[in-house]
């Protein structure tokens, strides 16, 4: 985002403010004495050079010593914030942290300058709650530190996602600290556990990813008398991913056969024909070990909806491409007159 500057004015997207402080705005050397962010959009420039390293985040790396400039915002709804330095004249980082500290969002090298100066810095945050107090550090990779230009914009809070489930409940509750698990599949010790499912059962359930690992929850679905073909279909308020793990199956030799993935508020479905007297394992989970704590802001959420659709009216597999050249579901003397018919050079 391209930052201009008049007379002790900036503007972003042909939005102007008044610049206050030393510097167009200078952030403050420490989380006591930073620079109010009063209202959005806002924009500055400033330095770091001369000023002390006071925190760090990874994001993905640590070890920071850079000096590190702060502003605070206090949001008077709840919001969002594009936090951007792409237009910075060194390798930076930008985090923002709530009023203990924590953070709530980072980033090391998202963006380029406009002279394709790579390691600049860009950051989406969650939503923001009006009324809290939050800082908005500029930091560097390593120890490098420079001039920097921010520009702070608001948005308003995406929809959450808020899914209604008529359903069996899965018996588990969100817990990121751990709790009772009981359908960690193959991943529960110190022996497997599965939710028994049946055809057309519905299934409520919760699913967390946090610190490097997740919530996973597996499902047994009985042995048919006949084959039969199962439809599996997954709703979820985070990304998810649904497996199909084949029929018959052990923790020995567990393997992914079909996979569906999922973003926030959709559904994805997996069909397969499960074979007369075997049993079947599905999964379903988050798409990944980060991002998805249990109370996960919006629009995100931590629950699941999964169901099971079983028919014995299998249609038959299709004709290969290069035999039924009519279309009609079979292989016959309809297609060899096709081919008589066209017989000769192509025009």
């Amino acid at each position: 985002m391209a930052i201009s500057k008049r007379a002790g004015f900036a503007c972003v997207a042909g939005a102007c403010v008044a610049l206050t402080g030393t510097a167009f705005g200078q952030g403050g050397d420490d989380p006591f004495t930073a620079t109010e962010i009063s209202a959005l959009p806002f924009a500055a420039s400033g330095s770091t050079e001369g000023l002390t390293d006071q925190f760090d985040v990874v994001c993905p790396f640590t070890g920071s010593t850079s000096p590190d400039a702060w502003y605070s915002y206090t949001p008077d709804a709840d919001q969002t914030l594009v936090v951007d330095l792409c237009e910075s004249g060194y390798d930076t980082k930008v985090y923002v942290l709530d009023a203990d500290f924590g953070d709530i969002a980072c980033n090391d090298d998202g963006c380029s300058d406009s002279n394709g100066n790579p390691f600049r810095s860009i950051v989406e945050t969650p939503t923001l709650t009006a009324g809290e107090t939050y800082f908005i550090v500029v930091d560097g990779w390593g120890g490098d530190f420079g001039d920097y230009n921010i520009a702070v914009e608001g948005q308003d809070p995406p929809e959450p996602c808020e899914l209604e489930c008529d359903g069996t409940d899965e018996g588990e509750a969100c817990d990121d600290t751990g709790g009772i698990d009981i359908n960690g599949g193959c991943n529960s010790t110190p022996e497997p556990l599965f939710s028994n499912v049946s055809c057309g059962e519905t299934v409520c359930g919760v699913a967390w990813a946090d610190a490097g690992t997740r919530d996973t929850d597996w499902f047994d679905l009985p042995a048919q008398d006949e084959d039969t073909q199962v439809t599996y279909s997954i709703t979820t308020e985070f990304d998810g991913v649904g497996f199909y793990l084949g029929s018959n199956p052990d923790c020995g030799s567990v393997a992914v056969v079909e996979l569906v993935e999922t973003g926030i508020c959709e559904t994805g479905t997996i069909s397969v024909v499960v074979p007369a007297g075997e049993n079947s394992w599905w999964f379903v989970g988050a798409n990944g070990f980060e991002g998805f704590p249990c109370d996960v802001s919006a629009p995100a959420g931590n629950d699941y909806i999964a169901s099971w659709e079983c028919t014995t009216d299998i249609p038959p597999a299709p004709c290969p491409d290069l035999g039924d050249i009519n279309g009609d579901g079979s292989v016959d003397f309809d297609d060899l007159l096709t081919i008589l018919n066209n017989f000769g050079p192509c025009p």
